[in-house]
């Protein structure tokens, strides 16, 4: 048998780990002195993962010929000695393992037959310090004779999206009282048997019940733009994606009702960000949407004009 002395190391800025072992050689008969998979220490966590320093504690499967060595495993952080999970595990010659990972820890996930699923993932609060960034890894196949390292890729399973109201100087006197974002499915089940990962669940929020908006009655100028949560959703195809958005100038009421599919479904892919600007200027609105590939570097998807 051998032992498994694990580390997560940052592997690159788009958001993967990996999860690596090292082997040594260890007699059959084992001792109270046999090591443990040990784990590096990290900081604390974040809502949003952007590096593994932000990860706390994940859930870990793995076997070999439908033997569960490791079934929904808490592995968890602690000050006195980095990643730590209950019990000890250890190879075994002739024996092919493979690994799974979802983190969060508290995701009720499930995995059979090397298939990951997340039932009932619901998205109506997923938002802020409550919101859950849901990431899953698979590792390749691995011998028990020469465990030298097993790679877990952590990769995002949801996309962000978020809207700003902004303003150019000199704009007359602006109270904005809502904007919503509404015409996309907060519910859905994950598996990655399928290549969508994603079945939506559910109809499509209305202007009426949807979650991601803005309420109040706030001022609007240009050094103090509405700004609203970053939300994580679920990937999907929308066919009606709109922005409603109501304000006053001079007292004066005025609702402006975007529709962001006018030129086709709008795409949520996971790992990425959509950011959608509305700009009130001194004689219209304008209106752009910003992908950010990998949560970092941000593109236009255009402009548009409303007089």
């Amino acid at each position: 048998m051998r032992r498994i002395p694990f580390k997560i190391i940052f592997a690159s800025a788009s958001t993967i780990w990996i999860l690596a072992a090292c082997t040594d050689s260890l007699s059959e008969t084992l001792g109270t002195d046999s090591p443990s998979i040990v784990f590096t220490p990290q900081t604390e966590t974040r809502t949003v993962v952007e590096t593994p320093d932000d990860m706390k504690a994940f859930n870990v499967w793995g076997g070999y010929d439908g033997n569960n060595v490791f079934k929904a495993t808490l592995v968890q952080k602690t000050a006195e000695a980095g990643w730590k999970y209950d019990g000890t595990r250890y190879w075994i010659s002739g024996k092919n393992y493979n690994f799974y990972g979802v983190y969060p820890s508290e995701t009720s996930a499930t995995v059979e037959g090397g298939i990951i699923k997340v039932n009932g993932f619901d998205t109506a609060a997923n938002y802020g310090e409550q919101a859950v960034d849901l990431m899953t890894a698979a590792s390749p196949v691995m011998s028990g004779d020469d465990a030298q390292q097993v790679y877990l890729n952590f990769s995002h399973e949801l996309c962000k999206v978020r809207f700003t109201v902004k303003a150019e100087s000199g704009i007359p006197v602006t109270t904005v009282q809502k904007v919503i974002l509404y015409g996309y499915t907060g519910q859905g089940n994950f598996s990655t048997e399928t290549s969508s990962r994603w079945t939506l669940d559910g109809n499509p929020y209305t202007n009426a019940d949807s979650p991601l908006k803005f309420d109040g009655n706030e001022s609007l100028t240009d050094t103090h733009p509405i700004e609203g949560e970053e939300w994580l959703l679920i990937p999907q195809t929308a066919e009606s994606l709109k922005l409603d958005f109501s304000y006053t100038q001079n007292d004066v009421q005025k609702e402006l009702s975007l529709d962001l599919t006018s030129n086709g479904k709008v795409q949520w892919n996971a790992g990425k960000a959509y950011h959608y600007v509305v700009t009130v200027k001194s004689n219209a609105i304008s209106f752009a949407q910003f992908v950010i590939d990998e949560w970092r570097a941000s593109s236009t998807g255009g402009d548009i004009v409303i007089p």
